[in-house]
Formats: C-alpha cells, structure tokens, sequence
C-alpha cells in the first residue's frame, strides 16, 4: 500500500468512526401535548375475571368501550404539560352469574327519547333495554393533569365534583383518563432498549390499591400510520399490588402480582400517542376480616386497546 493510500484509508475510517458516534438515526423522545388543542382518543377494555369465594367459583367478563379527551392547558418552563382530561362517552357491558347489565355513560343532558308508557305503568315502547342504566354524573367532570415530557405523571386534581353516591363513577372521575408510557430519556433507534419503575395508586372499597411497575422497552419498527411517521415499541413488565380498604363494616387486605406485555405506536415529530395495544395478566388475593372472614383468589385478564382518534385546535 503507497503512503498516498494509507493516507486516504485512515481519512475514511475516521469519517466512518465520526458517523458512527454520531448516529443520525437516533431520535429523541418526548411527550409534546399543545396548549389550546384536543386530543380525542377511543379505548375498548375487554375483562374476563374469575374469583373463588367460599368455595363457589364465579367468572366475570365485561367490555369497555369510551371516548375520552385530553385538553391542552399550558406547558411549565421545564415542558411539563397541564391537560384537562374528561370522558365523553362510555359503555360497560358486564355478565356475572348474577346479572348481565349493560351500563351506558354518555352525555345525556338536553337529549330526548321517546317512550311509550301504558296506563298501569308499563313501558310499551323505549328506545333503550330495561338492563341499561344512564349514569351521567362523570360525563364531562374534568381533572387538571401535569404530565412531564417523559410520560411521568407529576400531580392530579380533580376540578369537577361527583355526586358522593356513585363511588365507582367518583374513581373514575378522580384519574386521568389518558394513561402515557415512559419514554426513553436518550434518543432512540432501531432496537434501543429502556427500562422504567413507577409507583401508582387506585382508588377502591374506601382505600387505595398501590401499583409497582417495572418495565423494559424495545423499539421494534418504524411504521407510517395514515400521514404519520410512527415508532413501534414493544414492552413487557412486571406489577405487583399491594392494599386495604373497607366497606360495609368488613377489611379488606390485597396484595398480588402480575405481568403485562403490548406495544404502542409512537409519533416522534409531534409527540404524541397514536395506538397502545396491552395484555395484563395479574393474580390477586383479598381477605377479608370482619363480621366474616374469607380469602377471596382473583384471576383478571384484561386487554386494552388505546387509540387517537383526531386532534383539534379548541376554538376560541
């Protein structure tokens, strides 16, 4: 090889070296929800769940669909996002061995219905089943959410109250209706990997039930979805729960663990969640003290699909 050649040799492989550190195709990752601009999303929920209770074992399955949006407040100096999150429609279909009920919850305010009612009191003629319950305390309740650009959720209030009544529609009033992956703290390419641990609590039976989640993230593709150049992530983790509570003069005591897999498309450019599709797996034990006693086993598996529907500019 000629001193010329070693010369140009060397010149290219520090270019190559230099390339390589640099790694154009890494692409950061935040969150960037807009002020003044809505974000629609559309979730179905699919349950199957099987408890055991003094010796009786009884299956419960159930199907969630909602539509929910997310409100653009403002952003803080350091780019946390303040979002006013509401639901605006939702239908529960649960069957238990003790009664198959269809619950709708939408906005149901200055809206009609034509019903036909005999002289005796029967109802002839009604647009909806004798199973279906209008629940419209929550519809529209908002909670102020500020979220950091990493997916982390840095405090909740709730702004509209719900009638004390309801404890199930008061939970889900009380919560984000928007659940965000965390993100990777440094640009990401094709196969980058990620871990992440959160601590959350749920409301329920007058206590709280506390979440431990670790996860691990994979970027397994860069699909185009419609006009939007998406990254696909695919992720798996491990929960684990642990709670009290107490209603109707009984304790309640739980504590399980469980494991969810899934993945969820992800708009780099404009920082946004386009789909997440979820499998969770969790096995939970209640026992419970009080004017009886029991341990309760729960089996759930639950299946979730999260999907953005439109974004809209809020008009003024």
């Amino acid at each position: 090889m000629t001193r010329h050649s070693a010369i140009v040799c060397a010149a290219a492989l520090c270019v190559l070296v230099v390339l390589g550190g640099c790694r154009p195709a890494d692409v950061p990752l935040a969150y960037r929800y807009q002020p003044g601009t809505t974000y629609l999303y559309a979730d179905t929920v699919r349950t199957n769940q099987t408890q055991e209770m003094m010796g009786q074992e009884m299956k419960i399955t159930s199907v969630n669909m909602s539509r929910s949006r997310m409100v653009g407040e403002s952003v803080t100096a350091d780019g946390a996002m303040v979002m006013l999150t509401s639901l605006d429609s939702m239908v529960v279909d649960t069957k238990s061995p003790m009664r198959d009920t269809v619950m709708v919850v939408k906005e149901v305010m200055g809206k009609k219905a034509r019903t036909t009612i005999a002289p005796g009191g029967a109802v002839t003629k009604s647009p909806m089943r004798d199973t279906v319950m209008v629940v419209k305390e929550v519809m529209g309740k908002k909670a102020r959410t500020t979220i950091a650009p990493g997916g982390a959720v840095l405090s909740r209030v709730a702004i509209d109250t719900i009638a004390l009544g309801n404890l199930m529609m008061r939970g889900i009033g009380m919560r984000e209706t928007i659940r965000l992956h965390r993100l990777s703290e440094k640009p990401v390419a094709l196969d980058s990997t990620w871990k992440s641990y959160a601590i959350d609590s749920v409301d329920m039976m007058g206590g709280k039930l506390i979440t431990h989640t670790k996860m691990e993230y994979v970027v397994k593709g860069k699909p185009v979805v419609g006009d939007r150049s998406c990254l696909d992530i695919g992720f798996n983790g491990e929960i684990g729960m642990e709670g009290k509570g107490s209603m109707m003069g009984m304790e309640f005591f739980m504590e399980g663990k469980g494991k969810t897999a899934g993945n969820f498309l992800f708009d780099p450019a404009q920082g946004v969640m386009v789909q997440d599709n979820s499998v969770v797996d969790t096995d939970l034990t209640a026992a419970v003290t009080g004017q009886q006693n029991m341990t309760i086993p729960i089996s759930t598996n639950v299946r979730t699909t999260h999907r953005l529907l439109s974004i809209e500019k809020v008009s003024k």
